[in-house]
């Protein structure tokens, strides 16, 4: 299982690693503390089919909140729906 962690915190970022490698349950864990990187990040990851099944988002972080990063990814619904939501 591949996870994206997108947080701005350094701290929150660094406990959440250390939860999750303490669970051995992903194969692949990426982290940013830029949304906007993040972002784009996730429309490369969607041309190339390699979405991670799991996104924690953090909701207030600074130049886009994780609604506006939401929002942005709206247009990709009906991608995201048939090839995660089966």
């Amino acid at each position: 299982m591949d996870v994206l962690i997108i947080d701005d915190d350094p701290t929150s970022v660094f406990l959440a690693k250390l939860l999750l490698s303490s669970t051995g349950l992903f194969d692949k864990l990426t982290t940013y503390q830029n949304p906007v990187d993040a972002l784009s990040f996730i429309k490369v990851q969607l041309v190339d089919n390699q979405l991670p099944q799991v996104i924690l988002l953090d909701i207030n972080m600074p130049l886009i909140d994780g609604w506006q990063l939401l929002d942005a990814l709206m247009p990709y619904q009906a991608q995201i729906q048939a090839k995660y939501w089966k």
